[in-house]
């Protein structure tokens, strides 16, 4: 994968996906929220040139 360069920094978002509540107060189905862990590739806009 050469997608990033091992001396690189790597920046990671986290992402919480929650179910929607039902209106019934039913509990037996509640557990944790997905937890999501994404790599974001952060680009220089110092290189780009403007008009």
């Amino acid at each position: 994968d050469t997608a990033t360069e091992p001396n690189e920094p790597v920046t990671y978002s986290e992402v919480r996906r929650k179910e929607k509540k039902s209106k019934s107060k039913n509990t037996e189905n509640a557990g944790p929220s997905d937890l999501v862990y994404a790599q974001i590739d952060i680009k220089d806009k110092k290189k780009t040139k403007g008009k």
